[in-house]
């Protein structure tokens, strides 16, 4: 039987309880740890990306019953729930009998043309031939707009689009392409999320902190920032811009040199309201448990 955590039903409490949907969505309410950092009436809060385990996991692992055993192991606040993921829906409500705030993290527009035409393809397109590839771009909304519905029907309440504009090495997509012709298609992605009540925040790979203020402007509530992209400077110029920084907890620091991740992350939380969780580069469970360890160590310290 898996530990349980203190005051929360459901799984993590007790084996074998059923719920309706309702249900299942109403327990969600009085643990929305990420949605208080996203309204401003906490300062933090702390949860993972990845849950689904080795790539290399039989899909049995990744059942969403084998899922939250891992939440209840990991008691984190917050788990990112991948909707393209055949087994999303049911893990979103076994999150919320757990008393866990489900992350809604629907792919972008981007990142959906990428899948059918190639990001060498994007990459070349978005600089030679702008209008094309937006109107590629925007064919891809109302699958977006789709499934920020069904997480609301589920329950969810922090809806996170996941578009790749950047990686480590520099931007995908040329940046005059981003501000002119992306982030516009992404106002009804915000429009809708606010009408369901909701938060948006936004992430990618890269450093793309000179976004943030037209970000902000969208009406994104927050930026997860991806690996080495989470600088003191960066996160002070996201604050700045009036969004709530996400992120924060290198994996691979958590994994090669804990003590020194727990210091870098006390840090970048100690200036102001922040989510704190993994940069998105959980590969493994080895990886995973050692930034839940790393959060403990936060959550400890009252960080």
């Amino acid at each position: 039987m898996v530990r349980g955590r203190a005051g929360h039903g459901g799984p993590c409490a007790a084996e074998g309880h059923e719920a309706s949907r309702r249900d299942a969505v109403v327990s969600v309410g009085p643990h929305r740890a990420l949605t208080g950092v996203l309204e401003g009436v906490r300062s933090t809060a702390y949860g993972v990306t990845w849950l689904a385990g080795d790539f290399g996991d039989e899909p049995a692992v990744r059942h969403p019953a084998s899922l939250i055993a891992r939440v209840c192991a990991l008691d984190v606040e917050f788990v990112f729930v991948d909707a393209g993921e055949p087994w999303a829906d049911a893990l979103c409500e076994e999150l919320g009998r757990a008393g866990v705030e489900p992350a809604w993290a629907v792919p972008g527009p981007l990142s959906r043309a990428a899948g059918s035409l190639g990001w060498g393809l994007v990459m070349r397109e978005s600089a030679r031939d702008p209008d094309s590839l937006a109107r590629r771009v925007q064919d891809g909304m109302p699958a977006v707009l789709e499934d920020i519905a069904r997480g609301a029907d589920l329950g969810a309440r922090v809806f996170v689009l996941a578009d790749e504009l950047a990686s480590s090495a520099g931007w995908l997509v040329d940046p005059t392409f981003v501000r002119s012709w992306l982030l516009p298609t992404y106002a009804p992605f915000v429009t809708s999320v606010r009408a369901s009540g909701g938060h948006a925040m936004l992430h990618s790979d890269g450093d793309i902190v000179s976004l943030v203020s037209d970000v902000a402007e969208l009406g994104f509530r927050a930026i997860h920032l991806g690996p080495g992209a989470a600088t003191p400077d960066a996160v002070r110029a996201v604050r700045a811009a009036g969004v709530v920084p996400a992120g924060g907890v290198s994996v691979r620091e958590a994994l090669e040199n804990p003590e020194q991740a727990v210091t870098a992350s006390m840090s970048l939380a100690s200036e102001g309201p922040m989510v704190l969780c993994d940069d998105g580069a959980i590969a493994s469970t080895v990886e995973l448990h050692a930034v839940a360890r790393v959060l403990a160590s936060l959550r400890g310290q009252q960080c």
